[in-house]
């Protein structure tokens, strides 16, 4: 399942037309802390309900290790570019 970034939940582009980047804005902690006093407490637990229920389709840690241990043997058995290169070449210096 696609994760959701709470795209009701807190408007970034309200916040720098309100003047928020005039105020120091800039470093992300303000940022943060205004985006929490300006959210909606309801959608968010909505947001986290959901979250958590769609949560069994998100692989575990263990399973996404080992996918990429799979995607890297696979990447080691074939050529790299270098040995490609010095085919390439060999076929054409005969």
């Amino acid at each position: 399942a696609e994760s959701r970034a709470l795209p009701e939940a807190v408007d970034l582009l309200a916040a720098n037309t309100l003047g928020l980047a005039d105020k120091g804005a800039d470093n992300l902690d303000s940022l943060l802390h205004w985006a929490i006093e300006n959210s909606d407490p309801n959608k968010l637990a909505a947001q986290a309900a959901v979250s958590e229920t769609e949560g069994a389709d998100v692989p575990t840690l263990q399973e996404r290790r080992e996918r990429v241990k799979e995607l890297m043997d696979v990447m080691a058995s074939r050529p790299t570019e270098t040995q490609l290169m010095k085919e390439v070449i060999g076929y054409l210096q005969s």
